[in-house]
């Protein structure tokens, strides 16, 4: 399902698919550029069948959130402090 929406949303940017180590769970990260792409994707005919077909073989929630802290290493911030310096 995810390669379907990569493959034709435009406001798709990027996912994140993690499967637990015991085969139990997938996490599914998607990023998307607004809140509103969410009821696009819904009005997609083809994909809420792929999405109602989750509940055959899982149970799946979905859940919309805004990006409240990004966190980095501070081994990545000083490498970007250091390509500022030079190209100034």
């Amino acid at each position: 399902m995810v390669h379907y929406v990569a493959e034709r949303k435009e406001g798709f940017l990027w996912s994140s698919l993690a499967k637990s180590t015991d085969g139990q769970t997938v996490v599914n990260i998607e990023v998307i550029q607004e809140a509103g792409n969410v009821g696009e994707f819904f009005t997609d005919p083809v994909f809420v069948e792929k999405f109602r077909k989750l509940d055959d073989v899982s149970k799946s929630e979905s859940h919309t959130y805004t990006v409240g802290d990004l966190v980095l290493p501070k081994r990545a911030r000083r490498r970007e402090m250091a390509g500022r310096a030079r190209s100034e």
